[in-house]
């Protein structure tokens, strides 16, 4: 780090649980260079990070170059965990004992709908990386969120006790399993799928599961053994986050396909609505 007074930015961006240790004489796994002394006169000087020696991101504005080291320090944290956890690329909350697992493609309103179910009551575990024990448990990998929050063109920084939630600390077994994606203007839209299914595409999203392919495929199948898992498409968050804590409290096996019927008992709060992720948001 060549600038003391972006330590406080940067800090924001290490994984949780880190702590401080003593300066070695290694050359650093990643370092952060704010402002590049090496700029022509008269240009902005650029920022840059580096694994190693080698330049993985590179901006005139700060920000993209610390989420660049956050999703870094995610990866390798992942990495280094295998296979003891397995980190699957998914939002998890936890309600009334059981983890809720929501996976979706990039942009496609995992943190939002993790939002609103925190809001809902839900006590938070994970936004980015639902974490798998050996036993299929859900284990806190709790960074705070990213939300797009009314006319925010960029995402805010939210943690759950702002959202009127907490972390979770104990693991949970999981209830339930929900791929969705948002869908402007749609509503709800979910039906079962099998657990082969369901196992396939939470590998597709395990970070490790190349290089350890059987703790991947044994904490996924401990995840899925007395979980429902469902698919579909969604329009706001709130109404996803009502069905999705209605089924869990009546822990249904089938009959799980919705269409626009969402059941009651969520408390939407006051506050700020949080929109969902669009392209540039």
């Amino acid at each position: 780090m060549t600038e003391p007074a972006a330590l406080v930015p940067a800090r924001l961006r290490l994984p949780p649980g880190w702590r401080e240790i003593s300066a070695s004489a290694a050359e650093p796994e990643y370092s952060l260079v704010v402002g590049n002394e090496a700029a022509p006169p008269g240009m902005a000087r650029l920022h840059l990070l580096f694994r190693g020696r080698s330049l993985i991101s590179a901006a005139y504005n700060l920000e993209p170059v610390l989420g660049a080291l956050e999703a870094e320090l995610d990866r390798h944290l992942a990495s280094r965990a295998a296979p003891r956890r397995i980190f699957i690329r998914a939002g998890a909350v936890g309600w009334r004992g059981r983890a809720i697992v929501i996976a979706g493609p990039p942009q496609s309103g995992t943190s939002s709908l993790v939002a609103a179910l925190l809001r809902a009551g839900a006590t938070y575990y994970s936004d980015q990386y639902a974490v798998l024990d050996s036993q299929g448990r859900v284990r806190p990998y709790a960074r705070p969120l990213w939300l797009c929050a009314g006319a925010q063109a960029h995402p805010v920084r939210y943690r759950p006790e702002e959202l009127g939630s907490e972390s979770g600390r104990r693991p949970l077994r999981v209830g339930m399993v929900v791929f969705t994606r948002y869908v402007p203007g749609a509503r709800l839209r979910l039906e079962a799928m099998d657990s082969a299914a369901g196992a396939e595409a939470l590998a597709a999203g395990a970070v490790a599961a190349h290089r350890f392919p059987q703790a991947a495929n044994t904490a996924i199948a401990g995840a899925l053994a007395a979980a429902r898992v469902a698919q579909g498409i969604r329009g706001e968050a709130q109404e996803a986050a009502e069905f999705l804590i209605g089924a869990q409290m009546r822990g249904r096996s089938r009959g799980l396909e919705l269409r626009g019927q969402a059941s009651g008992g969520l408390r939407s709060g006051d506050g700020v609505k949080f929109r969902d992720r669009r392209p540039g948001c």
